[in-house]
């Protein structure tokens, strides 16, 4: 395999992979990928009409499950990629595979792979009405920090972002990483990147999302694109920390206006954070889209 850098003139190659089959992991998007390429290495080859990606964190080397055109096996794809590993010296690991490819690669290589879940990069998967609605007592809290919003501030406004919108999201971007100290952490000061990149090629990424306002100013943004053919996964979403209610006015308004289309949104995992967990579950998902590694076995 002759592995390459993703670039952003990749992207029809990459769309044209995810589009073969029905995929729910929200790492499977060409944005993903290109944003986040640097701190992951990005880089990806074709073989045999099937799209390999490769990457690496902390030393390690994994590559994303294979994605082959439906009369393909996934399975042997599977191999080819263990090949390559042992050819370069690495062990072998892939990451993000759903129990459905687990279940092709057991029955093809019975007990030749250790196969682990990794529940810190679980998705969570909402119905698009219930948060558009906020209908239920379920939802009776965040309902009440909508209210409290809309009756505290008379001069908000929202609007769908556009590729002009661009120097406003990072204002918001920037004062949120002020408050958290981003330039500390590598991964907070690589997100910030990675909105200012996704920002900058908007329109080609085929993003879409909204921007709130109070008084002129910008105070949140949320953006995603589409997934697959019913679901939209949400890439970045900044509020103004100091603003209560921020965070579920541009959720709400959002899935009311950008994303008021599609049944499902992908919100994207929450990394083990114990507070990021708690805010996702306060949501009540409908599913969490499990994700699993895969290794050889020793011996």
């Amino acid at each position: 395999m002759n592995f390459k850098p993703i670039e952003l003139g990749d992207k029809p190659v990459f769309d044209r992979a995810f589009h073969r089959r029905y995929y729910d992991n929200s790492w499977f998007t060409f944005t993903n990928l290109l944003i986040w390429r640097e701190n992951y290495s990005t880089a990806w080859a074709l073989q045999d009409e099937s799209l390999f990606v490769r990457l690496q964190a902390n030393g390690l080397i994994y590559f994303l499950p294979a994605f082959t055109p439906p009369e393909k096996s996934f399975a042997l794809a599977v191999d080819a990629a263990v090949q390559q590993s042992q050819a370069r010296g690495n062990q072998f690991l892939m990451k993000g595979l759903s129990p459905e490819m687990c279940s092709e690669v057991e029955a093809a290589w019975p007990g030749r792979f250790g196969m682990e879940p990794q529940r810190e990069y679980f998705d969570y998967l909402y119905q698009t009405e219930d948060l558009r609605t906020l209908a239920g007592r379920k939802y009776h809290s965040k309902r009440n920090f909508v209210n409290r919003f809309r009756a505290e501030h008379s001069d908000w406004q929202y609007e769908p972002l556009t590729t002009d919108s661009g120097e406003d999201c990072l204002q918001v971007a920037a004062a949120w990483c002020e408050n958290r100290n981003c330039d500390a952490d590598a991964v907070l000061s690589g997100e910030y990147r990675a909105i200012e990149e996704a920002l900058q090629h908007f329109d080609v990424l085929g993003l879409r999302g909204g921007i709130i306002r109070l008084a002129g100013r910008p105070v949140a943004f949320s953006f995603g694109e589409m997934l697959n053919t019913d679901t939209m996964v949400i890439h970045m979403e900044k509020a103004d920390p100091s603003v209560q209610g921020l965070y579920a006015m541009i959720n709400q308004e959002c899935c009311r206006n950008a994303w008021g289309d599609v049944q499902f949104i992908n919100r994207e995992e929450d990394m083990g954070e114990s507070g990021l967990r708690k805010a996702k579950e306060s949501y009540y998902p409908v599913r969490l889209v499990e994700k699993y590694k895969i290794f050889l076995r020793e011996g």
